[in-house]
C-alpha cells in the first residue's frame, strides 16, 4: 500500500514534481480517480481538474467520483486515487455513508496509489477530531474515526499558528502525531514512513 499524504498535492509545484517522479507509468497514460467529495455542496472540482491537466494527465484518463452514485466507481482500471481537499468532516461522513471507504481499501490492496490533499490526507489517518479548530463540522459528524490506513494523525498546512495544537496532540499520547507544511509530504510505503 502506497500513500502520498500532502497538504496541497498538485497545487504545489515542489510536491507535484516529487509525486510525478514516483509514478509507475507515463503521466499521459496514468488513469486517476478524482474524489472531490470534501467539496460537496460548496463548489465544483474545476481547480483540481485543471491542476491535473497542467501536470500532464490526459482528460480522458481522469474519472470524477460522485458519492451519490458510488457503485459506479467500483472495480475500475485505475492507477491512482486522488482525494481532494475541502471540508474534512464532510469527506469522512459521505465516504463512509456511501460505502466507498471499503472500496478505497480494496483499490489500495491491489496496488493503486493513494494521493491525499489536506482533507484527503486526513481521510486515511486514525482520527480527524484534531481538525476541529481548522474546519467547521458543518455536516454534524459525530464519530471522528477515519479509515485508519495510516497509523497516526497529521496536521496539514502546518505553520506556527498550529504549533500549540500539534504540541497538545503529542502530549495527549492518543496517536502518533505528524505535521506537514504545504511544501512537504509523507510517503507511506508498506509500513515505511518518510517525509519529503
Amino acid at each position: 500500500m502506497k500513500l502520498f499524504l500532502t497538504s496541497k498535492a498538485f497545487g504545489n509545484s515542489v510536491i507535484k514534481n516529487k509525486m510525478l517522479g514516483q509514478l509507475k507509468k507515463d503521466v499521459r497514460i496514468t488513469r486517476i480517480l478524482l474524489i472531490p467529495t470534501a467539496l460537496s455542496g460548496t463548489y465544483p472540482p474545476d481547480k483540481y481538474m485543471n491542476e491535473l491537466l497542467v501536470s500532464g494527465f490526459c482528460k480522458d484518463n481522469i474519472i470524477i467520483f460522485d458519492e451519490a452514485n458510488s457503485n459506479d466507481y467500483c472495480n475500475l482500471d485505475i492507477d491512482i486515487i486522488y482525494v481532494c481537499g475541502g471540508n474534512t468532516f464532510t469527506l469522512v461522513k459521505l465516504i463512509n455513508e456511501c460505502g466507498f471507504a471499503s472500496e478505497i481499501v480494496k483499490y489500495l490492496s491491489r496496488g493503486v496509489m493513494y494521493i491525499g490533499r489536506s482533507a484527503g490526507t486526513h481521510l486515511v489517518t486514525k482520527n480527524v477530531e484534531h481538525v476541529l479548530p481548522f474546519d467547521e463540522n458543518q455536516i454534524g459528524l459525530e464519530n471522528f474515526d477515519a479509515l485508519g490506513l495510516f497509523n497516526g494523525i497529521i496536521f496539514c498546512h502546518y505553520d506556527q499558528g498550529r504549533e500549540n495544537y500539534y504540541s497538545q496532540a503529542i502530549k495527549e499520547e492518543k496517536y502518533n502525531v505528524y505535521k506537514i507544511t504545504n511544501e512537504e509530504m509523507i510517503i507511506y510505503d508498506n509500513g515505511q514512513i518518510s517525509i519529503l
